[in-house]
């Protein structure tokens, strides 16, 4: 877990009771203090970013730097929210669209041009299926890899609901 103000932290052991739970504070020089954010990673352990940075941390093996957002490219400034897929790719929402981090390098990025309605990606999950479920303001949708390219969004206009406010875009193509 990781608090705003008190650092980063892992469980201690033990399930004697929610008595007895105790935790100990992680303290590697990779990870920074403002590093709130942390997803699992498929193969064990976790990682901790903020909005610039994302680190691989494990009890055995410590920390291990992954990127800097300067490493996706021009123009993005600020991570948003990150996710791993079960192959250890990170899929990465930021302020200029999805980009997929894998093996060192930007193996896919994202914008307006392959479907998405907006270049501030707030949200990011991955499914059992390995969509690659995205949110933005105003737009929620799926990107899906292993047969074809899509990008399937549902955009709502706040306060028409009720009336035929729903705009379903969906854009295909072969890999």
């Amino acid at each position: 877990m990781a608090s705003a103000s008190k650092g980063q932290f892992s469980y201690d052991g033990g399930i004697e009771g929610l008595d007895n739970i105790t935790f100990k504070q992680i303290t590697d020089p990779l990870i920074a203090k403002d590093m709130t954010e942390i997803t699992s990673y498929p193969y064990g352990g976790v990682v901790f970013f903020n909005k610039t940075d994302a680190v691989y941390y494990n009890e055995l093996s410590g920390a291990e730097h992954i990127f800097n957002v300067k490493d996706l490219s021009g123009g993005t400034n600020k991570i948003y929210d990150l996710a791993v897929t079960n192959d250890g790719k990170y899929v990465i929402g930021t302020n200029n669209g999805i980009f997929c981090w894998y093996k060192g390098e930007v193996c896919r990025h994202l914008t307006r041009f392959d479907g998405l309605s907006d270049y501030k990606v707030d949200k990011i999950y991955i499914d059992d299926s390995g969509r690659w479920w995205f949110s933005t303001k105003e737009t929620v949708g799926y990107y899906y890899e292993p047969k074809f390219t899509a990008v399937s969004s549902i955009e709502i206009n706040p306060g028409s609901f009720g009336q035929d406010s729903t705009i379903i875009n969906n854009v295909f193509s072969s890999v």
